[in-house]
């Protein structure tokens, strides 16, 4: 068995009268050998009080005595040995004693101590030294059971400047991917354990059954982060209005951006908001199911002007919830009593590039040419939707509007201003193989956002609805959205009592108030939305009249520009008929 380590001893002695340290310390010395025995030093000398302090190592052999198949072999260094002679002692006895390693280095205390190690305990103990930047014999490592190790870190380590180097080892030389490090900085202590890495379901199911009880006023269900490792599940993650009452999301086609959208409308009319939808028309069947649930008039899908109309909608309720704060003196809908306590309005803008990329004007074309016109009127339209996005988003907070804009990507080139994108605090990136300028046009500090593992982006199961996101709050995550088909959230949503609509549409009359070149009709009604306050161009007094169709300028030539081209191909099919 191995014995136990070098013991020192001290000793304090009475100094004798007429004590000179510079005279008497040789001859101190040969009296304390002579009454306590040999090998003693003196440390240190204190004149006020008369004393003195000596030490010792106690004596042991060369090599303690051991059976043959010893793990552990303990030896005594010389008096010479110092600290910095420790490569050369672990050359000079790992050589002398073959299998066995520098495990212990004492030269102050006068021992040291091989130990038997396994190749791949050296191969470890190697690495992690590099890693923690001390020596192989500072760095002590055992087997576990399951292949991994538990190390014993030296007093230099520090979580912040040495974790992520020994993550690197763990899943680099020692292990593979999946392999992670668990440490314990005031034992200095760690474990490194063998796991596969950490990876989604090929689908989480949307907990229907407790819609109600995950979703309200402040948070709405939003999806499952990945494990930090494989033996851990992830957190359940919702979008905290809190925080921040605005978010933008981001992917590419087929990332399951729909999906993502449809749980949290969902989630949200189970809570009992009221909801706005905004699309491009040829997208618009992606929100269909959940078109009788809008509020009356909020449903702008079918034409640019539908979703022009329905921001300054919502823009307009927002300065009456306000003029109901005012009137109560409160600042925010929550300070509301209840029964006179709006509910919140969640806004979903699909498609932001579609809505927002002004048209190209013809060059060289007259200015009077159907499509130099329609173009113009399409970005006049724009300018309403833009302007009212930007006044929701930084205007509306206090008076329970949010906002959820989506597109597949955001810059400035494609219509969506920086100004605005400086508003949408909670930022999602769906999609497993994002470019790196895609992260910088999404994301606030992309180097602080983790990409999403190379075995969740094979796998083309799991990949779907997976991304990663920055918010306001919370660490940033790769996640995986939950999925129910959209009949299953209106089934539910049905049984919950959820109201709906028979006229989720603006009506003509908002649509010819706030997106067509108009006056306002008298000192009751709002003033168009084409003019130049709102971004667009308000009607001269000397224009033409209207029509008898009721159309004029701009509009009249875009419609005539689109019965033309009616015109056109019903010719042109007449002649292959």
């Amino acid at each position: 068995m191995p014995a136990n380590r070098p013991r020192r001893e001290l000793i304090d002695v009475k100094l004798p009268a007429g004590f000179d340290p510079s005279r008497h310390e040789q001859a101190l010395t040969k009296l304390i050998e002579k009454t306590h025995g040999p090998g003693w030093e003196i440390e240190n000398i204190n004149l006020a009080r008369s004393t003195a302090t000596a030490s010792r190592m106690v004596e042991i052999n060369e090599v303690i005595e051991q059976e043959h198949d010893a793990d552990e072999i303990q030896l005594k260094l010389s008096k010479n040995t110092r600290p910095g002679d420790g490569e050369k002692t672990a050359v000079k006895l790992e050589s002398q004693h073959e299998g066995y390693f520098l495990t212990e280095f004492e030269p102050y205390l006068g021992y040291a101590v091989l130990t038997r190690l396994s190749p791949n305990t050296v191969r470890a103990r190697g690495a992690l030294s590099v890693a923690l930047g001390v020596k192989p014999w500072e760095v002590a490592v055992k087997p576990r059971k399951d292949g991994g190790f538990t190390v014993g870190l030296p007093k230099s380590y520090v979580p912040s400047k040495h974790d992520e180097k020994l993550q690197e080892v763990a899943e680099s030389v020692i292990g593979k991917m999946g392999w992670y490090v668990k440490t314990n900085a005031h034992a200095l202590s760690a474990d490194i354990i063998p796991s596969d890495p950490p990876t989604f379901p090929a689908a989480f199911k949307y907990p229907l059954s407790q819609m109600t009880r995950l979703n309200n006023d402040e948070r709405l269900l939003l999806a499952t982060s990945l494990g930090k490792t494989g033996d851990e599940p992830g957190d359940t993650l919702f979008l905290d209005f809190e925080a921040s009452p605005h978010t933008q999301l981001n992917g590419t086609t087929g990332s399951g951006k729909t999906v993502t959208i449809n749980s949290i409308l969902a989630g949200a009319l189970a809570a009992k908001y009221e909801i706005a939808v905004l699309d491009v028309p040829h997208k618009a069947v992606d929100f269909l199911p959940f078109k009788k649930y809008v509020r009356s008039g909020f449903w702008g899908c079918d034409s640019l002007e539908a979703a022009a109309t329905v921001a300054t909608l919502v823009y307009e309720e927002g300065q009456r919830r306000a003029k109901v704060l005012a009137t109560h003196g409160v600042t925010k809908i929550q300070e509301l009593p209840a029964s006179i306590r709006p509910r919140p309005i969640l806004v979903v803008m699909d498609e932001l590039s579609g809505l927002f990329q002004p048209d190209d004007i013809p060059k060289g074309v007259p200015k009077d040419h159907p499509f130099v016109v329609s173009a113009m009127q399409a970005n006049a339209t724009r300018a309403i939707l833009m302007g009212a996005t930007l006044k929701l988003a930084a205007e509306m907070r206090f008076v329970g509007i949010r906002l959820l804009l989506s597109t597949q990507v955001a810059n400035a080139t494609t219509g969506i201003p920086p100004k605005l994108r400086s508003l949408l605090s909670n930022k999602l990136l769906q999609g497993v193989n994002p470019t790196k300028a895609q992260r910088g046009q999404v994301f606030n500090d992309p180097t602080q956002v983790p990409e999403v593992p190379s075995n969740v982006r094979a796998d083309s199961k799991v990949s779907k609805g997976v991304g990663v996101l920055e918010m306001e709050g919370q660490d940033p995550v790769v996640y995986k959205s939950f999925y129910a088909s959209p009949a299953e959230y209106v089934e539910m949503l049905d049984k919950l009592g959820t109201p709906t609509t028979l006229t989720p549409s603006p009506s003509a009359a908002d649509i010819a108030r706030i997106a067509q070149p108009e006056e306002s009709g008298g000192a009751d009604e709002p003033a168009s939305r084409m003019r130049p306050e709102y971004g667009g161009f308000g009607r001269d007094e000397k224009q033409a009249p209207r029509r008898n169709d009721g159309l004029s300028g701009a509009a009249a030539a875009a419609h005539d520009l689109r019965v033309q081209a009616g015109g056109q191909k019903q010719g042109i099919e007449e002649d292959f008929s």
